[in-house]
């Protein structure tokens, strides 16, 4: 992201992710390399916890989004913390799936949403691993 500045300059990152220069396209690339890696480690994670909080069965699918919301609805993530992952998670489905019809400007938000929101996770879910993983909301 700091390949495209300080603030990770949407204009910036528009004129890259239209470029065919491949130096601009390889930095484009990392950045979203970078939101699917990040992404993947949350949903890896809420699974493994909400298992270990025994939530979630070991055996059951994996769905992001019924752990997030279980996340939520346990005390481990707050309303705008998982609603702002939820869209994270959104956005990362579109740019595996849908490719193709992924704009510049969506990459540009799933990458702010995940710099934004990774080191608040680890923290949250740090947190609970210091409660054992209790499916009880912490005393506040």
């Amino acid at each position: 992201m700091a390949e495209f500045g300080e603030d990770f300059d949407l204009d910036a990152f528009r004129v890259a992710y239209a470029s065919e220069d491949p130096v601009a396209l390889n930095q484009v690339k990392a950045a979203e390399r970078g939101v699917d890696q990040l992404y993947n480690y949350i949903a890896e994670l809420a699974a493994f916890g909400l298992e270990l909080a025994e939530v979630r069965a070991r055996d059951a699918d994996l769905n992001a989004r019924r752990d997030l919301r279980d996340l939520r609805r346990i005390g481990v993530l707050g309303a705008e913390r998982a609603r702002r992952l939820e869209r994270l998670r959104e956005l990362r489905r579109l740019l595996v799936h849908e490719y193709a019809t992924a704009t510049a400007e969506q990459v540009h938000e799933a990458a702010r949403v995940v710099a934004d929101e990774f080191i608040p996770f680890y923290d949250a879910y740090r947190a609970w691993i210091g409660r054992g993983f209790s499916a009880q909301q912490p005393d506040r």
